[in-house]
This record gives C-alpha cells, sequence and structure tokens, in this order.
C-alpha cells in the first residue's frame, strides 16, 4: 500500500484499524512445532535460521511455515519481479557461463587437434574419454543456452516463525532467505501495532500479518491489485503535505479486507465475500465500499448476496457498491448492486473539469456518464442504479507499482467517492447525534441527487452532500427514515422487483400487473454482530413495536419521468399505508406503445402530509417494444437502415429488435458521412449488442468494439441472435469524443438454421445427421467441425464433510465438503476444470464456495486453482505430464445439501491440436466411408438441406482419449469466414474407442506350434521353477543349489544379483569392506551371466526387422532385457568398487567424487553402445552414475533433466540437479532450483 496516505487520519487517529485477508491465499501452515538446537532451527526450507539472543518465548516452541512471495503478488508485480531477476540475476550470470564453457569447448577441441598431429594412431588410448568430454562440453553448452527453460523461476521462498513471548503472539518472516533473523522485521497483528512490513526494496510490497494461533494458521496480507489501495485513497486518503492528494473523506478510518483471491488472478470468490462480511459486522463498520461486481443468471440470492443483505437489513451496515463497466446497452447492471434493492449503487460520471484536467481531450467537453458505465434495469426489473458519482481520479497506488498516483476510470472509481461523500455526512450525523440506517441515508441521497442523464443510467443523480445531510436533519424523527419497502411484481416470472416487459404476451394486449407493496423497519439499532446482544433488548424490541403501531399514513402515487407514458399507463393516485401488506394493480396498454423504442418511467410514492413531497419509493416500469419482422413488413428483405444520424458527445442510440424466424446472426455497417461537411474531427463510436433473455447473463454473449471511424473506411461487426429473441444494438459516440458528428448505419439478419437444436451431441457409433435450411434469404452454406478440447468426466474416489470453523464468533455454522479427484496427464497441455451446474455460478450461486486446487500427486506442490465464474473454463493453466490430485471444496449452511453432491463429477478439460470431423452431403457417401466431401453450397429461401457427419476414426482421435470422455468443439454452417465466427454452436462427440486395429487373417504367424512342442508337464516344470527361482532374491541358502540345477537359466543370477543388492542397501556407512565383497560378487555374477547368453544372436537379431509374429522374437527379447540388467548393474557395481578402493566409506549424497574410466568401465561402456542406445532410459541408472563420478556434468544433467521430464523422477532427481548445479558453479540456477525445491515438497496440501 502507498501508506503515507493511510498512516494517520487528519484528527490524528491511525488510519487503518485491521488488515485482513478473507481470501484464504495468505494463510501460512504453522502446525509444525520446532525448538532451537546449537542455536539454530531448521526452518521448513531447510535453511538454518539464526535466532536472536534477544527474543523470548518461555516456551521454547517456535510454529514454523513456508510461503513463496510469487503467491503473495498481483500478476503485474509477479510478472515485472520475473523478467527483472531475469535480466538483472539471471541473464548476466548465464551469459557469463555459456561465455566460460564455449571457452573450454574451444580449448578442448584447439588441443585435441594438437595431441591428434603429434600422436602415432597406435597410441591414442583416450579416445573414450576425449569424446566423452567434448561431447560433455557441448552438452554444458547446449544446456546452459536453455536453462531458463529448464529451470523455473519460482521466486523467493520464505521461513515463517511464529512464537509467543509470554503476553504477545509474533511472527518473523525470513525475507533475507538466508536465515538472518536479526536482520528481519518482528510483527504482531496489525490491529494490535499497526506496523507492517516490506519483503524487499526490489518488490517493495508491503505486508502485514494476522496470527490465528487456535487455526495454526499466520495470515499475511497483502494485496491482489492497485485496485484496492486506489479505491482507498479515493475514500479516505489524507495526506497533509500534499492535500491534492486527499480522499473525499480524509477523516474516516478503515478496515482493509482483502476478497481478490491471488490463486485466481485478483478476482473476487463467494466465500471470501461472506468472509469479509462476518468481519465487517464484527467491527460494527458504518460503511463498506465494494469496488467488485459480476454479471448474474439469475434473480435469486446466493449465499453471497445474503450475506451482503443481512449486512445492511440486519448489521445496519451502508454497503456501496459499483454498478458495472457493461454499458452503455440496458440490462448491464450486476450483482450485488442490480441484485439488492438496500445497497447503494453507483454509476460513473465524468465532468468538465475531469475532461480537461484528468484526460487532457481537446476541446471543450460536456459532463455526463462513461458511455461504458452499466445501465439498468436489472434482469429482475428493479432500477440498479441509486445514484452517480465522479468516476475517476489520480489516486495512490501500491509502492510495488512504482509509481506514486495513478489515473485510474470505472465504477469501482465511483463507488469509493460515494461512500466517501456518505463518511462525510455520517461524520455529521454522529456530531450531531442523529441516528441513522441503511434505508434513511439511501432514502435521503436518492432524494436530494441531481439528475444529470438519463435516469437508467445515473438512477436519482448525482450525489450532493450538503443537500442529503440537511435532508437527515429535516427528516430525522420521521418514520419512513426506519423502513424500506419490499417491492414485488406478482407475475411471472417470480422474484420480479419491479415492472419488465419485453415479451410477447405482455406486449400484445393491455394487462394489470399486480404489485406488493411490504414496509420492513430496521431493527437492529445497537448494530450488533452477536446474536444474544442487546439488539434483542426489551428496549430495542419496544421501540420497534411502538414504530409498527404507530404507521398509519396516506401516500400519493405519482408517474414520474415518464412523459412518453403517460397516456398508457393507469394506476391508483392514493395508497393507505399501515404496517402490513398492501396491494394494488397498474394497468399497461403495452400493445398501443409504439415499436422500435425502449420506455422506462417509475411510480413514485411520497406522504401526503409531508410539503416536500420527498419519495418514500419508487417502482420502476421498463418497457421493450422491439421492432418485427413479419410476412407483410419484411423491412427490405430484413434489413434496417437509419440514415444521416447526428451524434453528440456521449449521445447513444439504441435499437432493439425481435430477430425473425430462423435468423441467426446480424451484421452492422456503420460509416460517416462522405462529404464530411457535418463533422470537425473522425468519430471514435462504442457499438455493443447481445440478447435480451429472461434470467441469464446478457454479457455472456455480448459484442463490443470501440472503433474510429475515417471518410474512406466503414465500420462492420457481425454477432450473433436467437430465433425469435429480442437483441439490442447499442450505438454511442464515445465519452471522450468532442464534437458532432453524422452518420448513416444499417442493421442486417442473416440465418442457416438447424432442425437439430443449437447444442449437439454426438455419438461416434453411427453417422449424424444435421438439417439445416435458410428461411430468410438464399445463403451459402459449407458446415464445417472443428473440435480443440478433449474433456473427461472425473469421479470422487474420496470425500469428507467438516465444519468450518469460523474465523469470528458470528451466526450460522457452516459445512464444507473436500472431493478429491485423480488424473494423468500423458504429456504438456493446458487444463481447466469445471463442476456441472454449479460452477458458471458467483453471486446467485446457491453454494458458498466451489472452489478447485490441482497440486501434483508425489509433492502436493499447487500448480493451478480455480473458482466458480460466469465464463466456464476461466481459469486455465498449462501442466506438465504427471499425476495429479484435484481437491474440490463446496460449502453450504446444510449438511443435507452437501450428502446430495458427494459424488458429482468434474469435467477436467485439455486443450488438444484441432480435430476436423469430415461432413458429407450424401448419407450413402458417409456409409462407403469415401466420394466427395460437403462443399459450398446455395441454400435457396425457404428450403433445407441435409448433412451428416462420420464418425471419427480412431487413428485421428487424440492419444490416450478412452471411452468416457468426449470432444468439444464448434460446428458452423456458413462460407463466410467471418459469419462463422459469431455463428457457431457447440458441439459434443462422444469417444467410443475401439480397441486395437484389426489385422488382415493370416497375417499373424500361429504361435501354437510353440506352444504345441510343450507339453503340459513341461509347463509345469518350467513354472515351478520360475517359481522357485523368484525365491532367489528373497533367501540366501538356495542360490547355489539353483545355479547348479539351472546354469544357462539368466533369471538365476539377475535375482541373486536382487538380492545382494538389498543387502547393500541395509548396511551401515561404516560396512566398507562388506559392501565391497558384494559389489565383486556382482561383477563375477554378471560375467558369467553374460558369457551364457548368445551374443552374437542377439547382434544379428538387432539387426534385423522382425515381426509380432517371429517364433524367435520372445527368446531374444528376453535375452536384449537380460543384457541390458545385466551391463547396468555390472558397470554400477564397477563405479562403486573403485569408489570403496578409492575413498573407503562412499556417501554420493555430499558430493561426486571422481573415479578413473578403468578397462573394465570402458568394456561395459562399449559393450552397451554396441547392443543399445547409450541414451536409452534403460540404461541411464549406470551411465549417470558414470557421469557424475566421471565429473562430466553436462551429460549427467542432460539425463536427470529428461528425468524429471518424464516424471521418471522423484525428489532424489530434484536434489541430483541441485548437487550438479552447484558443482557447475551455476550459481543463478542453483538459487532458482533451491527456491523450486522447497516449495515443491510439502507433507501437507496447501491452504484452502
Amino acid at each position: 500500500m502507498f501508506f503515507f496516505l493511510f498512516k494517520i487520519t487528519s484528527d490524528g487517529k491511525p488510519k487503518i484499524i485491521d488488515l485482513i485477508d478473507a481470501t484464504g491465499a495468505g494463510d501460512v501452515d504453522i502446525s509444525t512445532v520446532r525448538k532451537i538446537e546449537n542455536g539454530t532451527l531448521m526452518g521448513l526450507t531447510g535453511r538454518k535460521l539464526k535466532v536472536p539472543t534477544d527474543w523470548k518465548n518461555p516456551s521454547g516452541n517456535f510454529y514454523l511455515g513456508i510461503k513463496a512471495l510469487y503467491d503473495l503478488c498481483s500478476k503485474g508485480l509477479r510478472e515485472r519481479l520475473k523478467k527483472e531477476r531475469k535480466d538483472k540475476e539471471w541473464q548476466p550470470l548465464n551469459d557469463e557461463a555459456v561465455y566460460q564453457i564455449q571457452t573450454k569447448l574451444n580449448e578442448f577441441e584447439s588441443t585435441k587437434s594438437s595431441k591428434d598431429s603429434d600422436t602415432p594412431e597406435s597410441s591414442k588410448t583416450n579416445d573414450l574419454i576425449n569424446n566423452l568430454t567434448k561431447e560433455d562440453l557441448q552438452a554444458q553448452l547446449d544446456l546452459v543456452k536453455d536453462l531458463d527453460s529448464k529451470i523455473k523461476d519460482f521466486g523467493p521462498v520464505y521461513d515463517c516463525i511464529v512464537w509467543n513471548d509470554g503476553e504477545t503472539w509474533k511472527a518473523c518472516i525470513d525475507t533475507t532467505e538466508k536465515g538472518i533473523l536479526e536482520n528481519c522485521k518482528i510483527l504482531t497483528n496489525y490491529k494490535d501495532s499497526f506496523e507492517y512490513g516490506t519483503f524487499g526494496y526490489t518488490d517493495m510490497l508491503n505486508y502485514s500479518v494476522r496470527i490465528l494461533f487456535e487455526e495454526k494458521i499466520l495470515q499475511i496480507v497483502t494485496d491482489s491489485s492497485s485496485h484496492g489501495t486506489h479505491v482507498a485513497s479515493i475514500a479516505t486518503g489524507y495526506c497533509p503535505e500534499n492535500p491534492e492528494l486527499n480522499g473525499v473523506a480524509p477523516g474516516a478510518q478503515i478496515i482493509s479486507i482483502k476478497i481478490g483471491d491471488n490463486r485466481v488472478n485478483g478476482m473476487e470468490t463467494s466465500f471470501a465475500l461472506v468472509n469479509a462480511c462476518r468481519y465487517v459486522a464484527e467491527y460494527k463498520c458504518d460503511l463498506v465500499n465494494y469496488s467488485f461486481g459480476e454479471p448474474v443468471c439469475l434473480a435469486n440470492l446466493g449465499p453471497a448476496l445474503t450475506a451482503v443483505q443481512d449486512l445492511v437489513e440486519k448489521f445496519g451496515v451502508i454497503f456501496v457498491t459499483s454498478a458495472g463497466n457493461n454499458g452503455p446497452g440496458i440490462e448491464t447492471v450486476g450483482a450485488p448492486g442490480g441484485s439488492i434493492p438496500t445497497v447503494v449503487s453507483v454509476a460513473a460520471y465524468v465532468t468538465t473539469d475531469m475532461i480537461k484536467a484528468e484526460h487532457s481531450l481537446l476541446g471543450s467537453g460536456n459532463s455526463m456518464l462513461f458511455s461504458w458505465s452499466s445501465r439498468g434495469p436489472c434482469i429482475d426489473g428493479s432500477w440498479g442504479v441509486s445514484v452517480a458519482a465522479p468516476g475517476g481520479a489520480f489516486a495512490a497506488v501500491p509502492n510495488w507499482s512504482q509509481r506514486g498516483t495513478q489515473l485510474m476510470s470505472g465504477t469501482s472509481m465511483a463507488s469509493p467517492n460515494c461512500c466517501g461523500c456518505l463518511a462525510l455526512i455520517l461524520s455529521g450525523l454522529k456530531l450531531t447525534r442523529v441516528e441513522f440506517n441503511p434505508f434513511g441515508v439511501k432514502r435521503a441521497i436518492e432524494n436530494t441527487a441531481l439528475l444529470v442523464d438519463e435516469a437508467i443510467g445515473c438512477g436519482a443523480g448525482l450525489i450532493q452532500v450538503e443537500k442529503a445531510f440537511d435532508y437527515l436533519i429535516d427528516y430525522k424523527d420521521s418514520i419512513f427514515q426506519k423502513i424500506y419497502f419490499d417491492i414485488r411484481y406478482v407475475g411471472k416470472p417470480n422474484n420480479m422487483k419491479g415492472i419488465y416487459l419485453k415479451n410477447d404476451d405482455e406486449l400484445s394486449q393491455t394487462r394489470d400487473f399486480l404489485i406488493v407493496i411490504e414496509p420492513k423497519f430496521f431493527e437492529n439499532t445497537t448494530r450488533s454482530y452477536m446474536v444474544n446482544e442487546s439488539a434483542n433488548s426489551d428496549t430495542n424490541i419496544l421501540k420497534v413495536q411502538k414504530d409498527r403501531i404507530s404507521l398509519n399514513r396516506k401516500l400519493v402515487l405519482a408517474l414520474e419521468d415518464g412523459d412518453a407514458l403517460k397516456s398508457y399507463i393507469d394506476y391508483p393516485e392514493h395508497l393507505y399505508l399501515v404496517n402490513s401488506t398492501r396491494q394494488f394493480h397498474i394497468r399497461i396498454r403495452a400493445n398501443e406503445l409504439q415499436e422500435g423504442k425502449h420506455y422506462f418511467s417509475y411510480l413514485k410514492a411520497f406522504d401526503l402530509e409531508d410539503p416536500k413531497r420527498t419519495c418514500l419509493f419508487k417502482i420502476p416500469i421498463t418497457i421493450i417494444k422491439p421492432i418485427i419482422f413479419n410476412d407483410k413488413k419484411s423491412l427490405n428483405d430484413y434489413e434496417i437502415e437509419y440514415k444521416n444520424v447526428t451524434f453528440k458527445q456521449g449521445q447513444i442510440y439504441r435499437h432493439f429488435i425481435r430477430a425473425p424466424l430462423a435468423a441467426t446472426h446480424a451484421e452492422l455497417v456503420l460509416k460517416t458521412d462522405q462529404d464530411g461537411s457535418n463533422r470537425d474531427h473522425a468519430p471514435l463510436f462504442f457499438v455493443q449488442t447481445f440478447t435480451l433473455e429472461n434470467f441469464r447473463t446478457p454479457t455472456d454473449e455480448a459484442v463490443e468494439e470501440v472503433y474510429r471511424l475515417n471518410l474512406s473506411n466503414e465500420f462492420k461487426l457481425k454477432f450473433k441472435v436467437q430465433s425469435n429473441k429480442i437483441f439490442q444494438v447499442t450505438i454511442a459516440k464515445n465519452w471522450s469524443n468532442i464534437g458532432n458528428c453524422s452518420a448513416s448505419y444499417k442493421i442486417r439478419l442473416n440465418g442457416l438454421y438447424c432442425r437439430n437444436g443449437s447444442e449437439f451431441c454426438v455419438m461416434s457409433s453411427q453417422p449424424y445427421r444435421i438439417d439445416i435450411g435458410s428461411y430468410l434469404r438464399t445463403e451459402e452454406c459449407e458446415p464445417t467441425v472443428s473440435y480443440k478440447h478433449i474433456v473427461q468426466p472425473l469421479k470422487p474416489h474420496e470425500y469428507q464433510i467438516e465444519k468450518v470453523k469460523p474465523s469470528m464468533g458470528v451466526i450460522k455454522p457452516i459445512y464444507q465438503l473436500i472431493l478429491t479427484y485423480n488424473f494423468h496427464q500423458s504429456k504438456s497441455g493446458e487444463v481447466g476444470c469445471e463442476v456441472p451446474f454449479i460452477s458458471n455460478f458467483l453471486y446467485e450461486n446457491e453454494f458458498q464456495s466451489v472452489f478447485w486446487m490441482i497440486y501434483e500427486s508425489n509433492s502436493k506442490k499447487l500448480v493451478l486453482s480455480g473458482d466458480a465464474f460466469p465464463i466456464i473454463y476461466k481459469y486455465t493453466k498449462t501442466i506438465d505430464k504427471g499425476d495429479y490430485i484435484i481437491r474440490l471444496f463446496v460449502r453450504h449452511e446444510k449438511i443435507e445439501s452437501l450428502e446430495k453432491i458427494k459424488e458429482i463429477s468434474l469435467y477436467l478439460r485439455h486443450s488438444i491440436s484441432s480435430v476436423n470431423q469430415d461432413v458429407y452431403s450424401s448419407q450413402v457417401n458417409v456409409m462407403r466411408f469415401s466420394g466427395k466431401k460437403a462443399s459450398v453450397e446455395k441454400i435457396q429461401k425457404n428450403t433445407e438441406k441435409s448433412y451428416f457427419l462420420q464418425p471419427i476414426p480412431d487413428d485421428k482421435l487424440p492419444k490416450g482419449a478412452t471411452n468416457g470422455q468426449f470432444l468439444s468443439g464448434e460446428i458452423s454452417f456458413f462460407k463466410d469466414s467471418s459469419a462463422n465466427k459469431v455463428d457457431k454452436y457447440k458441439i459434443l462427440y462422444q469417444v467410443n474407442n475401439h480397441g486395437k486395429k484389426a489385422e488382415k487373417h493370416g497375417s499373424k504367424k500361429n504361435d501354437s506350434n510353440e506352444s504345441k512342442s510343450k507339453s503340459e508337464e513341461d509347463k509345469l516344470h518350467e513354472a515351478l521353477r520360475d517359481t522357485r527361482v523368484s525365491y532367489i532374491s528373497k533367501i540366501d541358502t538356495i542360490f547355489e543349489s539353483l545355479r547348479n540345477e539351472f546354469p544357462d537359466h539368466i533369471p538365476v543370477y539377475l535375482n541373486r544379483i536382487q538380492f545382494l543388492e538389498k543387502q547393500i542397501s541395509s548396511l551401515k556407512k561404516d560396512q566398507s569392506q562388506k559392501k565391497l565383497q558384494y559389489f565383486n560378487e556382482i561383477i563375477e555374477l554378471t560375467k558369467t551371466a553374460i558369457e551364457k547368453i548368445d551374443q552374437d544372436g542377439l547382434l544379428k537379431f538387432l539387426g534385423k526387422k522382425h515381426h509380432e509374429s517371429d517364433e524367435e522374437k520372445k527368446d531374444f527379447d528376453h535375452q536384449k532385457n537380460w543384457m541390458i540388467d545385466l551391463l547396468v548393474y555390472q558397470g554400477i557395481a564397477l563405479i562403486e568398487k573403485q569408489l570403496i578402493e578409492k575413498f573407503g566409506n562412499n556417501d554420493d549424497s555430499e558430493e561426486y567424487k571422481s573415479i578413473e574410466l578403468n578397462d573394465d568401465i570402458k568394456s561395459v561402456y562399449k559393450s552397451i553402445q554396441k547392443y543399445f542406445d547409450i541414451n536409452d532410459d534403460k540404461v541411464s541408472k549406470f551411465t549417470l552414475k558414470l557421469f557424475l563420478h566421471l565429473r562430466l556434468f553436462g551429460k549427467a544433467l542432460k539425463i536427470l533433466f529428461k528425468h524429471q521430464e518424464e516424471k521418471l523422477g522423484t525428489k532424489s532427481v530434484d536434489q541430483s540437479i541441485l548437487n550438479v548445479l552447484r558443482e557447475m558453479h551455476l550459481k543463478h540456477a542453483l538459487n532458482y532450483q533451491e527456491s523450486h525445491l522447497a516449495m515443491k515438497y510439502q507433507s501437507k496440501f496447501a491452504c484452502f
């Protein structure tokens, strides 16, 4: 944070009362307990932590954790740090390493060339070691040049230490990464000390801590973006040295509660919002600024929205939120602003002064709403916008952004401006001891706002602080200041909070609409968050009951802002209000309204006895009367044109059109007047289109473009429409485009419809028929099907339900279902998760969380997280080959709701290379698996054409695709590629892998001859022999007898070697002579066994091409594998023997001791080269050990990286890579690898 703005208030109080992370992203597990030994603590990173002697810790217990800095960074900071670390720390050292290795290689080649010319051919005995040395230097050079692709930057990793000094819990984070704790900051809970730290001068990331000891959690609090600091600065920043940086309410104190989760790129999560609401209630906050919000699909309230509603209506918190940046179309306000009538939803306004001073635009512009500010109504008919406020500012941003202030614009900036204004009002009310509550304050700002733009966009208008304050003083004794009016329209669809007409049955006749009004009193005058506190005291209850009884008022109803509707709406003029539900009808003659227009008005109620006639409640009325095409009025072949339309700065034209039957997409063509006489600049247009549907997110399929038109060009935009649905086309001259212009535009409808519907599910067992037709006009059709993902349904293999321990003592218990899924990633690729039916809802989700985390199976390393969101597969990442675990966390208030989904499938989506499905125009060609495929064909108006999708051959399916999985892709019908980009449909293809390809009859030789040559008695003897031989690896005493009995049977020797290896591994470090004895025996056994293999026959076999049916193949395959195993065993034993003879007790884990390439080891190496590929994984156990002890670290590292990529290795492989990097003196890579290993292998899964 930009902390100098947030140190104190204007009256000297601490500015920030507490800093809280409600997401869980900053949580550190501190359940590991250790004590000081020899003056140091062993940290979880493996570093020795030197504890200062002045640290007090009576118990001696230190609670340790580990955290990576990148996990605490915003995406922008993480990317900056990676780039700076690469440019400053990695690249210079890596370039130097490349130079040094290249120099060594040049010197070696020069020296070798000189020796070769001077040395007789007969005395060149060191050819092998010379070749290996050269290969090693070249391998080092190649690896170091490409080292950044092998060694990833996981950033700094810190040890975290928590202890109690006898009075207070304290925490220290080892930001030195060297264990020098005396140079690190000691912190305690921010609310107790108001202290914070900074990780380093490079990142400039400030942090604070919260120690939740009962939960064994250290919470490290950082920001997830610069957004929050900017917002807080607008609302409450205080800078006495530079008052221009002051926020609206510099005297206000704040509590910073983080809900933007770093694990999902700073997006808000439902459970974080619920947690945040609990903290707000606990602290008895007066105001909340919430500069977040997303589109919603449903009008119901999920746990997150319910928590917000409870915060306002039960705990008396004034909740201010951004309306959204999804305008200028109507129905673009999302949640929570558009979902809860009692919150204050704020639009973004730009003033003339802002245009000049902040945005430095040419000309003198007008004040107005920003073009992108969301407009009402909401999908439930509610207004959606309460007031407007300035939506941009130069304000403070975090230090890590490397700037002091920054200009940001959005409703996210308008919301804190309004919130700051409300803080000023509340401070005045507190000073004058006037009681207030959210209902009365919201009514005050709405009744005193200045209408500055269209009501659907700015609500009541621009907030007016002084007038609102005066209103609250004037009406402080009014009973209505304690009441919120719950307004419901009784009808279909349900849950409507206003009248919103757009369906045919609502528009085609005169209808009466039943309105229900219910007064709701604010009851919690103490604003306590504890259920058993004085909120339910007798005094409070009696006061509320008296107010209820005294509510007897005559209200007057009047239609406001509705000149165009007054002649078409009838309503009662009076309403007698008491403390009960009241009902009345509103009659609307929508059938008489002119089509092609959007009508908005509201019915206002005021107290008959109030001389100022201030509004008590409003009933919004929105009517969309679309243009309708029919047989009698085709409007020039389904085309609408508007000529010479005058556009002023920020002017908006909205067109509502009901797509004709079978229309699937439209095209907008926009151009300026050719002569330019009505223009003094190049106009900048904001175009937005989407379909209006009941209870569906309009922005899901919204198309938005900002385009500057010159005289010589025109703007063309194709967009999807839905048959018989209303779509909205909004064309606005952008707010920043000062001046006037004239433009013409037309909207043309097109369509190729499919009788199969809008979503396709294709079975792989048979051809799939699709019937495509054209209703509007003749269209060129060329169906194409392309699949770009394969979806793998996963069933949980484990589940558990637990009660979530609340972080504060409030209200309802929450239960958590944890589902565990496993999957294997066959190769590196992009993956994402979806939980069907529940993961594509956020604010309106019935579950408090639908959060998933993917971990590496062998290390528990977290690689990807995701949450519920309206955009499916929003969170994806490319992961490496290997085994993975997915943990899904779902929360709900009821255990039974979690029990119902404990076996729910999770869809894992993998990105694949595009798979195209063949399309034929004839069923005969499909049956023949030949013939001409479908090509461009004209489909005449009012005709249809059938096409057939051929099942995809197994060899064209993605490798590894199995039954139960399905391909996911798109199908489109048009020849025009630009139309296909928008006019496309989802298609699924169920995989039915039919197994191995059939072989031609007689192509495989019958192996029965061999079977017939062996009697049942022979088979029994072989089985008994193999069973007895297998016990050689377990029993010492049977080897000699079985070797005498089966002297040529190679498994006898291999099993004895396995027994000896077990014996060696059980020996202590100082038993080197015993080890040497065993290694000598292994060497002799391998030599004996190799002599018994038909080596000449094996060479001939390896040099020939064989079919699987060759009778000799099975025997020689056995010999080949035996030969590999024996040579590897012999080579390793020879190396170990030399190490013991040379160094005595040997321990590879500390250093790689050097050996000589003697004749025996050289013989093994050449034998492997003779029979096999020296780079084969099967011999890598020997070659890796050989290269390490010959100190050929380039070749060794190459093998280790291959093991790592193929997931053949484990922690020991990663540790070996670390050791090799240390031996090669690649300090930069060593540091990165150490950080990686510190975080990679965890004993527990990362905290949720």
